[in-house]
């Protein structure tokens, strides 16, 4: 989500299928959804999809065509959900590589921490590992992966909140609550009720929204007039090269 006149956007991932516009009213009237679509996916189903996430990043960052002028524009937060969790972590953890404007905060929905990709297998926990160690164990774990760069987990310098449905079998709380070791800044650790698809199900979503209208004012003090409820949403940002 970026701000356009003092009033925040939130840029999720729509990969459930459904942009969630339809339920605005229960967002305060500064905040806009902004979706992202991937290649793929709802509108770009017959578009390939990356089979990179390093691709994938770069798209979405290109500086004439991609969503990097609108996060350069005015403060935004990030929320990802399932895949799009790691998508939005990934596109973060960019933005601060580089010395680019950082979420306000990440929200990461329906997704294990990224250093967790498949369900454990043994008993290590990876997240204890120093460096040196961490990369041979995740590799006798998962494989070798050459689109991941051999780097040490940097923390990002943003909020991060884990969100999770109380019915959701693809991850377990303690693999939800890891998304902690990723930020230096505020975690938060959030249940709704639902599967993993509590985005389309009416009492996660309320949930969700209720809790986005609680915490994303906070982020942010108005600094100009906010855009009315009435305001049309924003048009998905298509990525060039995501095609």
């Amino acid at each position: 989500m970026a701000t356009s006149n003092g009033s925040k956007w939130i840029l999720p991932d729509t990969s459930p299928g459904l942009p969630p516009c339809d339920d605005r009213a229960q967002l305060p009237p500064s905040i806009q959804v902004m979706p992202v679509e991937l290649p793929g996916r709802n509108s770009r189903m017959r578009d390939p999809k990356h089979t990179s996430m390093r691709a994938l990043v770069d798209s979405c960052l290109q500086p004439e065509d991609g969503i990097l002028p609108l996060l350069r524009e005015k403060p935004y937060a990030l929320f990802g959900h399932s895949m799009g969790a790691w998508v939005a972590y990934e596109l973060a953890q960019e933005m601060q590589q580089r010395g680019e404007p950082l979420p306000l905060a990440l929200y990461a929905s329906a997704n294990r921490a990224p250093h967790l990709a498949s369900q454990d297998v043994d008993a290590t926990q990876l997240h204890s590992l120093p460096s040196a160690a961490f990369w041979p164990a995740f590799e006798r774990r998962y494989g070798h992966n050459p689109s991941l760069p051999r780097l040490p987990i940097t923390p990002l310098s943003c909020p991060i909140t884990a969100i999770g449905g109380t019915k959701d079998t693809r991850y377990t709380p303690a693999q939800l609550g890891a998304w902690t070791l990723h930020t230096s800044r505020r975690f938060d650790e959030v249940w709704v009720q639902g599967s993993h698809r509590f985005l389309l199900e009416p009492a996660g979503r309320k949930q969700l929204l209720d809790h986005l209208a609680r915490h994303l004012p906070d982020l942010l003090l108005p600094t100009a007039p906010a855009c009315g409820a009435d305001d049309e949403l924003a048009a998905p940002v298509h990525c060039k090269g995501m095609a």
